[in-house]
C-alpha cells in the first residue's frame, strides 16, 4: 500500500540521522502577518533541517518554503491580539532534551477536533 511504502521510505531516510539535542523555546504565530490561526512554541536544534529533508525525500517532494520546526499550542478560531502572549514568552525556554525518535502520526479531523494516532515510531 501507499502507507507501507511511505513507512519504508521514511525508515530509510531517517536511518542516517543521529539523535540530537534540542529545545522548545520562544513562541510565534501562523501566519506571521495578520490575525493568527495557530500559536506555537519553537523547536530549535541542528537536526530538524535534516529530518525535514529526509521527510521531503521520502515523500518525493522538494522543500518549497521555509521550514519552521514547532509544536502547535492551539488553533485560533476568533480574531485575537496575540501581542501580549508573544511578547511575554518570546525568549522563554520551556524544555531542553534529546530527539531520539521520530513518529509518523495520523490526524483524523472530527467535530470535536483532531484525533492523533501513532502509526510508526522510528528510532534515531
Amino acid at each position: 500500500s501507499d502507507l507501507e511504502g511511505l513507512m519504508e521510505r521514511l525508515e530509510d531516510a531517517v536511518s542516517v540521522i543521529e539523535s540530537f539535542p534540542y529545545s522548545l523555546e520562544g513562541v510565534g504565530k501562523f501566519p506571521e502577518k495578520g490575525s493568527p490561526r495557530v500559536l506555537w512554541v519553537g523547536a530549535k536544534g541542528h537536526g530538524f533541517d535534516g529530518l525535514h529533508e529526509a521527510a521531503c525525500k521520502a515523500l518525493g517532494k522538494t522543500p518549497d518554503k521555509e521550514f519552521v520546526p514547532h509544536v502547535t499550542l492551539c488553533r485560533v478560531r476568533k480574531r485575537i491580539d496575540p501581542s501580549p502572549f508573544l511578547a511575554e514568552f518570546k525568549d522563554a525556554v520551556f524544555w531542553e532534551g534529546f530527539c531520539e525518535n521520530v513518529q509518523l502520526m495520523e490526524s483524523t479531523l472530527g467535530k470535536n477536533g483532531a484525533r492523533h494516532t501513532l502509526v510508526r515510531n522510528y528510532r534515531l
